[in-house]
């Protein structure tokens, strides 16, 4: 992890448990603990949580999704990029599109329980179409399979289409 992303994820943990035990001490105790020992308490746990997520392996998932998101980014045929979530079933999965000459890549963002992306080449799609103009779901279909897609930027969707 960044040292940024770490010293947000102590602060933003230490603001937390300083409010969550100020409500606790508040709501169930008689009395209102002293600031400075709420404080300090409140610090000891971020050290606790922002250590075992440092070195977690959710963490290790979580860069090398990062790594290839940069990686597509950095490629010079990158024609669109834009927000969107593949539909499992009745789950959806938060990400980005990527569309080069080549491929249609679909990353994940780091915080959904489900990890699952895919990578198309643009070549294999043999249909594009929608499925629900409303909810603005659209169906990529390929020889093998089919993919839902919840797409709002027109742009990419024009390309699609053709």
């Amino acid at each position: 992890m960044k040292i940024k992303s770490i010293a947000y994820l102590f602060l933003s943990g230490t603001v937390i448990f300083v409010t969550v035990n100020y409500t606790y001490n508040y709501l169930f105790k008689d009395e209102i603990a002293r600031f400075d020992y709420v404080l300090i308490e409140s610090i000891i746990m971020s050290i606790v949580i922002t250590l075992f997520f440092s070195f977690s392996k959710l963490n290790f998932k979580i860069t090398e999704i990062l790594n290839k998101d940069v990686t597509i980014k950095n490629k010079i045929s990158l024609k669109f990029e834009c927000y969107s979530n593949y539909l499992i079933g009745l789950f959806g999965i938060g990400g980005k599109i990527f569309i080069t000459d080549k491929k249609i890549y679909f990353i994940p963002h780091k915080f959904n329980l489900i990890k699952k992306g895919f990578e198309i080449n643009i070549d294999r799609v043999k249909k594009f179409g929608v499925v629900n103009k409303i909810l603005n779901i659209y169906k990529l279909t390929t020889s093998g399979k089919s993919y839902k897609i919840v797409l709002d930027d027109q742009e990419v969707i024009a390309y699609l289409s053709k």
